[in-house]
């Protein structure tokens, strides 16, 4: 058991909830976490006391799984990448935890919209254009597994000569204008188009992409005035340095009115939101959290900056668009100088 120093004699002996966050279901909490004055307890699977709050002993209620700890009131479902890297869809009021930043966490989002009527490509929803010696796009769905386990991965085959020749594939927009952000998961269909860029643009606001043979997460913030397509392809608005044929797997397009992308939000038809999160502690967390100061431990999901916030007894209100990665609770006895020197994020409870 640790001690603190008080300003008085002896050691106050104090408790810590350390939560680490890292799996991606109630079944899947993450591999280690500390209770009960410093001794190592394995998860998942652990369902005796994680709490020893705030008696000090080792006892009571624990966190057998997230949902007994963590209230979501989110009204719409939302995606996350578990784990193994996949992406998954957790129900309405279920908390995520998500591994995309590359440290898994349990993800607080706000609200935001995918203004993209059709996240997946296909001849029937998308369009194409060539101008110039550039020839239209070909669709071929059903080339591989997509992010979400579905055989829903389509090949888009572009061809142009020079600088001059358009070959787009482009969908129909609602009129948008100013800052959006555009995601994408992309990939070279074969070697053969690899480390060949491609244009993604917002009207003639664009960007451009470099793909390899592993399907990857890929975004761009563009400042569109007059956006009223979604195009892919060779564009004569950008120089893109090399001109050929080129297969491209596409596959959930995203559009949104922030200056970062977020979870991906599919469509079929129609723009699509994403409910806020509204969490909060509940369970045996909250009732540690309500009888002494805690830590949480957080990842901005803008920046990827890493941050340590303190919260008084009870305090739950944790900002959005952050990645939780761990909680510490503490018993009312302990110091402010032992919360001082434990200021940083990153830190163990």
């Amino acid at each position: 058991m640790r001690a603190v120093q008080s300003g008085f004699v002896g050691a106050l002996i104090f408790a810590a909830l350390a939560i680490f966050l890292a799996g991606d279901s109630d079944a899947a909490w993450p591999g280690s976490g500390r209770a009960g004055g410093g001794a190592v307890v394995s998860w998942p699977n652990y369902t005796a006391a994680s709490i020893n709050f705030p008696s000090g002993t080792v006892g009571g209620s624990g966190c057998a799984s997230l949902a007994s700890c963590i209230a979501d009131t989110r009204s719409t479902t939302a995606t996350y990448i578990n784990s193994s890297g996949g992406l998954s869809t957790a129900a309405v009021n279920t908390p995520r935890i998500d591994c995309s930043s590359g440290t898994c966490g349990l993800l607080n989002e706000g609200a935001s919209t995918n203004l993209s009527f059709y996240s997946v490509f296909s001849s029937t929803n998308w369009f194409t254009y060539a101008s110039g010696s550039g020839v239209a796009p070909t669709y071929t769905s059903g080339v591989g597994t997509a992010p979400d386990g579905t055989t829903t991965l389509t090949k888009v085959t572009f061809e142009a000569v020079s600088s001059s020749d358009n070959s787009q594939a482009y969908i129909n927009l609602i009129s948008e204008t100013g800052t959006y952000t555009h995601s994408v998961w992309a990939a070279a269909n074969a070697a053969g188009s690899s480390g060949y860029p491609i244009a993604i643009c917002l009207e003639s606001s664009c960007y451009s992409i470099t793909l390899t043979t592993t399907l990857v997460r890929v975004h761009g913030t563009v400042t569109a005035s007059s956006a009223v397509y979604d195009v892919f392809g060779y564009s004569s608005s950008i120089a893109l340095g090399s001109y050929s044929t080129i297969a491209a797997n596409l596959w959930g397009d995203q559009i949104e009115a922030s200056a970062f992308p977020t979870s991906y939000i599919p469509t079929n038809g129609a723009p699509t939101t994403r409910a806020a999160d509204s969490m909060s502690a509940s369970g045996a967390l909250a009732s540690a959290m309500s009888a002494g100061q805690s830590y949480v431990d957080m990842i901005d999901e803008a920046t990827g900056a890493t941050s340590r916030a303190l919260y008084a007894a009870g305090g739950f209100n944790w900002p959005l668009f952050k990645t939780i990665t761990q909680i510490c609770a503490y018993s009312p006895s302990v110091t402010s100088g032992y919360l001082a020197a434990h200021s940083t994020y990153g830190t163990s409870c």
